[in-house]
């Protein structure tokens, strides 16, 4: 026991450096990576992933890694009016945001496939949900 928690350490300690950097800027989403990237090896991330395996289509495309194609906001302004696609769009090209702002994650595991893909759709995320991309709309 006292072997793993040394071996998970410098990980928690990545995790509470990029607290401590997120409070000191909370525009610096370096800092949410490093908290995440920090709490890869805990039991936390281990109950994410086998919730994720209980939905088959999630499992499913756990297994395959399917990663989906980069956005293409251009494309994505011709889609209905009301429509997610369009929605995202929107956003994207009026806040000018980066659709792959994202620090990349190679892919090792099922923890860094879906990490990336949480990263790949946080923007996604804000608009289903109805949170501005701002802090304030966050808090």
């Amino acid at each position: 026991m006292i072997m793993e928690m040394l071996e998970l350490q410098p990980n928690l300690l990545k995790a509470v450096k990029g607290f401590i950097a997120f409070v000191g800027n909370p525009s610096n989403t370096d800092a949410v990576f490093d908290i995440a990237d920090g709490l890869r090896y805990t039991a936390l991330y281990q109950h994410y992933i086998e919730h994720a395996y209980a939905d088959a289509n999630v499992a499913s495309n756990l297994k395959e890694r399917y990663l989906g194609p980069k956005p293409d906001l251009e494309a994505l302004m011709q889609f209905p009016a009301n429509s997610l696609g369009k929605l995202y769009a929107d956003v994207m090209l009026h806040e000018k945001l980066d659709p792959n702002f994202y620090r990349n994650i190679e892919i090792e595991d099922d923890y860094s496939y879906l990490a990336l893909r949480i990263r790949q759709t946080y923007d996604i995320w804000h608009i289903v949900t109805g949170f501005g991309t701002d802090l304030r709309s966050c808090l």
